[in-house]
C-alpha cells in the first residue's frame, strides 16, 4: 500500500506542475485471492510462477482517469521523463484506435527517490501506472465486465461473439470521436496548454 500512495502522491505533483483539470487517481493493492487466481490462469500458459512478485507487475496499480485525452498525454509525458520512475517495460504504442487505449507502464522509484528516509524500504517494488481518458474507462469497464472476464460471453455461439466484438469495436471509434471533441471544450477553458 506504501508503494501505492507514494507513486499517488508523485503523480500528483506532475498534477500541480502541469496545471491540468485534476484526474481521479485510485490506487490498490491486488487481494490475496486475486494473485492466486492470476497465478493460476498464468500457469496454463506459462508453466509454473515460483515468485508472483518478481513476474506480476500489477500487484501494486494505480489508475489515472484524466478527463481530456491531452491531459492524459501530458502526464503521460511526464512519466516517460523517467525523473522520478524507471520504467520496466515500456507502453506498446500500437495507436489501434478500435481497442482499450489506456496506457499502462511497469515502474519502480528511481535512486534519486529511494535514497530519501521516505522512499527508502520501496527500492525495487514494481508498480502499474495506468493512464486513460474517462471514456477510455467507460469502454474498458463494460468490456471487461462483458467481454474479458465475462462467464455469460463464453456460453454464447461464435455468430453472437462476433456481434458483441462488432459493437465493442465500433464503440471505441464512437469514443475516439467524442474524446476529440471533448478536446475542443479543453482548448476554451485552458488556451495556454
Amino acid at each position: 500500500m506504501q508503494m501505492c500512495q507514494s507513486v499517488n502522491s508523485i503523480l500528483n505533483s506532475y498534477v500541480k506542475k502541469l496545471k491540468i483539470m485534476p484526474p481521479r487517481i485510485h490506487y490498490r493493492v491486488k487481494s490475496f485471492n486475486s494473485i492466486i487466481e492470476k497465478i493460476f490462469r498464468k500457469q496454463e500458459t506459462e508453466g509454473t510462477i515460483v515468485d508472483p512478485f518478481v513476474r506480476f507487475s500489477d500487484i501494486a496499480g494505480v489508475e489515472i482517469v484524466c478527463f481530456f485525452t491531452k491531459d492524459a498525454k501530458l502526464l503521460r509525458g511526464e512519466i516517460e521523463k523517467g525523473s522520478d520512475f524507471f520504467l520496466i517495460k515500456k507502453p506498446d504504442k500500437k495507436g489501434d484506435i478500435f481497442s482499450y487505449k489506456a496506457t499502462h507502464y511497469d515502474v519502480t522509484l528511481k535512486k534519486n527517490r529511494t535514497s530519501l528516509i521516505e522512499y527508502k524500504n520501496l527500492e525495487g517494488i514494481k508498480c502499474e501506472i495506468q493512464v486513460k481518458t474517462i471514456t477510455d474507462e467507460a469502454w474498458q469497464k463494460l468490456q471487461h465486465r462483458l467481454y474479458y472476464k465475462s462467464e455469460e460471453y463464453k456460453n454464447f455461439d461464435n455468430k453472437t461473439k462476433k456481434l458483441i466484438e462488432d459493437t465493442f469495436t465500433t464503440a471505441s471509434a464512437n469514443l475516439s470521436s467524442i474524446d476529440k471533441l471533448f478536446g475542443r471544450i479543453r482548448n476554451k477553458y485552458f488556451r495556454e496548454k
